[in-house]
């Protein structure tokens, strides 16, 4: 009997042989999977078994090559493209996400604003005449943004951070303390910390050396009671102005001790009033310090 030789359509050349089977027993099981695996590697890379012509393949090259390079947009059809991408966004009822985005970043700025205002109003260097001879606000923006991980990438960097600094003076118009500049002098500092808890709904005592044991404020509001030592520093505060607040405000059977300061504090002074539950305070912090002292007292009671 003749050797057969079996054939696929799409050549003419044999593909595989027939083999009397005495010889294949005669045959290594390598050399069989040699010349399959050879076969199908010709058939693969013959170009007449691809879905593609190699004319088609060539008209697709000169379309390519024929296709200019996209040169980088300007600023002015950013903004185009970004008016389109609202538009079509509103259209299909999405959310714009410029939007959303100016509202993380005002959200975020109501919450944290007494942080932001106290490191804002830091961030600003006068000299002994009271020009300002460095502004590092921007810098405290971005600090912020990337502390908070707000997005900047329909803004950018530069609209994000105006609109934070943009925000907190709205924002300390409506809520901040809102009655001028921290003054220079101590005394003065004493009654402009008493304005400014009148101004946010508490009544203040100004004590100015009488018997308050080292209180400077007495205020009281809606059942509650602080007492307040205020220092007026270029410096740190330390651990007696804490020590002063905790003995006043024993002395004064009030609810709270508390020292106020427009300046930092010490390590030692955050540990001390930590244990013997004295409140540091900066002046960012009197719009909110009655929803303070409430969440406080509210805290003390579930514990009890």
């Amino acid at each position: 009997m003749e050797n057969q030789v079996l054939t696929s359509g799409a050549y003419d050349e044999p593909a595989v042989k027939y083999v009397h089977p005495e010889k294949v027993q005669k045959r290594k099981f390598s050399t069989l999977v040699e010349e399959t695996t050879s076969r199908d590697t010709a058939v693969s890379s013959d170009p007449t078994t691809s879905d593609q012509s190699p004319n088609d393949s060539d008209q697709d090259n000169s379309e390519r090559a024929r296709t200019p390079q996209s040169s980088p947009m300007s600023a002015n059809d950013k903004v185009r493209l970004q008016e389109k991408r609202r538009q079509l966004r509103e259209r299909r009822g999405l959310p714009d996400v410029v939007s959303l985005d100016v509202d993380a970043i005002i959200a975020a700025c109501e919450d944290h604003l007494p942080a932001l205002l106290r490191n804002l109003r830091a961030a600003i260097t006068k000299d002994e005449y009271g020009t300002v001879v460095a502004d590092a606000r921007e810098l405290v923006a971005i600090e912020f943004i990337n502390s908070l991980k707000l997005p900047t990438s329909n803004l950018g960097v530069a609209g994000a951070r105006a609109l934070v600094l943009q925000t907190v003076i709205q924002l300390n118009e409506q809520k901040g303390v809102g009655i001028g500049e921290i003054p220079e002098n101590g005394l003065d500092f004493e009654h402009w910390v008493g304005q400014a808890l009148e101004a946010n709904g508490w009544h203040v005592e100004v004590t100015q050396g009488s018997n308050d044991q080292g209180l400077d404020v007495i205020a009281k509001k809606n059942g509650l009671s602080v007492g307040l030592q205020c220092k007026r520093y270029s410096g740190s505060v330390g651990n007696q102005a804490v020590q002063e607040a905790f003995a006043g405000t024993r002395h004064m059977t009030l609810d709270y001790a508390a020292v106020l300061t427009n300046s930092k504090y010490t390590k030692s002074a955050k540990e001390l009033a930590t244990s013997i539950g004295v409140l540091l305070l900066s002046p960012e912090d009197i719009p909110r310090l009655e929803q303070f002292l409430t969440h406080l007292k509210s805290d003390k009671r579930s514990c009890d």
